[in-house]
């Protein structure tokens, strides 16, 4: 009688629990099947920006020179990447600090140098600046010289054609990243849902997501890419102090900029990048 009772309730137990082992995550799946076509695809692009400073009167400015890491996404089988500004002043706009109780405005200016990628596997190779979009906040860079096959065989592209149509509020998207020294530069994947449609002056939805980074739709296709939003000609107060540490001149809030917005623009980086080719 006693076995019959602990068979019986074991039985219980189980049908109990076996539907929740069975059950299913779509998401979850999803999102590694993104992982495993587009690991190849996300790179870190880095660049040593030279800053110099107009506008400081009797004050001199000096030269100085900035090393700028970001996350890139791989858009053409060329190794066309696209990422946020590599030039950091360009988010700075003007720049009012007081210096000995005198304000001043300053205006800053970048000059890119050095720029190489790092791919998914580590490989380092040289890359040049092809152009820059200062309103979207993006820039794309291309390989120095084409790759070789065995570094073709490194990498993927995210193809910006296949785009998601316009989501509604509270749609699931995946996002794409890559962390960097500090976490071996590990692949990052984060769920999340559009937070906000923003319509005007242009479209953008608003999400989880690193600069740089792409952002999926549960089926798979690119909703678009991570950037930067900023007010244009804005003028910023710092202290001094703050200004020389490179600290507290960032601005703007991360959004999705759309596919087909990205496209646009990248078509364009193409016909830049055949006319700028190295021989």
């Amino acid at each position: 009688m006693i076995k019959n009772m602990l068979w019986i309730t074991a039985c219980v137990v189980l049908t109990a629990v076996a539907p929740v082992l069975a059950e299913a995550d779509p998401v979850a799946d999803a999102a590694r099947d993104i992982m495993k076509s587009y690991e190849k695809a996300i790179v870190h692009v880095e660049a040593v920006v030279k800053i110099t400073a107009t506008g400081g009167g009797p004050m001199k400015i000096p030269e100085q020179e900035q090393k700028v890491k970001v996350l890139g996404t791989i858009i053409d089988p060329s190794g066309l990447t696209v990422v946020p500004l590599l030039d950091p002043t360009k988010a700075l706009g003007a720049m009012k600090i007081n210096a000995g109780g005198q304000a001043i405005t300053l205006k800053f200016k970048g000059e890119v140098r050095e720029v190489k990628f790092r791919l998914a596997d580590g490989t380092e190779t040289p890359a040049r600046l092809v152009m820059t979009d200062d309103d979207l906040s993006l820039a794309f860079v291309a390989p120095e010289k084409p790759f070789d096959k065995k570094t073709l065989a490194k990498i993927a592209h995210v193809d910006l054609a296949k785009a998601a149509p316009k989501p509604s509020m509270l749609d699931k998207i995946i996002t794409l990243g890559r962390f960097g020294k500090t976490l071996n530069h590990t692949l990052n994947v984060k769920l999340g849902r559009v937070g906000a449609i923003v319509t005007k002056p242009r479209t953008f939805y608003v999400g989880a997501g690193s600069l740089g980074s792409p952002v999926f739709t549960v089926d798979g296709k690119l909703l678009g890419i991570c950037t930067r939003r900023t007010t244009k000609g804005a003028t910023r107060s710092v202290g001094m102090m703050s200004m020389l540490g490179g600290k507290g001149v960032s601005a703007g809030v991360p959004v999705i900029l759309p596919a087909a917005d990205v496209k646009e623009i990248a078509d364009q980086a193409k016909g830049e990048m055949k006319k700028s080719k190295p021989e």
